[in-house]
């Protein structure tokens, strides 16, 4: 039981530690090259089917790889000498995580904590 209890406890690290990485790598306006968002982080059900993240975690866990997804769709472009996508993609790429974005809203709730979140999510669209 000990056992697991650290596991869980090493998860709930990880999901940190992989949003203080994008977190911090927006903020220098880099693209994360240390979130890994492996199996571990992808659903509880593949860790245990009775662990889940604590609700606040998991909120900014999803809104981290949003705005992992904004920054590796908009800004990664390898054949652009500053990495901005074409001007052709650009637009349905929008509307792809602008839609991304209205269900992470829907799924994550108006919670007092989210109006902040969300506030830095859009940023990033």
């Amino acid at each position: 039981m000990a056992k697991d209890a650290n596991y869980f406890r090493q998860v709930r690290t990880w999901a940190i530690c992989n949003i203080v990485a994008q977190r911090v790598s927006n903020g220098y306006g880099m693209p994360s090259t240390l979130t890994v968002y492996d199996w571990t982080l992808a659903s509880s059900n593949y860790v245990d089917p009775n662990y889940k993240l604590p609700e606040d975690i998991k909120s900014m866990l999803e809104i981290e790889k949003f705005s992992d997804k904004v920054s590796r769709l908009l800004y990664g472009n390898p054949r652009d000498p500053v990495g901005l996508c074409g001007d052709q993609e650009r637009p349905s790429l929008i509307s792809i995580l602008s839609r991304d974005f209205d269900e992470l809203e829907q799924t994550n709730g108006r919670k007092d904590s989210m109006h902040c979140l969300c506030v830095h999510a859009r940023g990033g669209i």
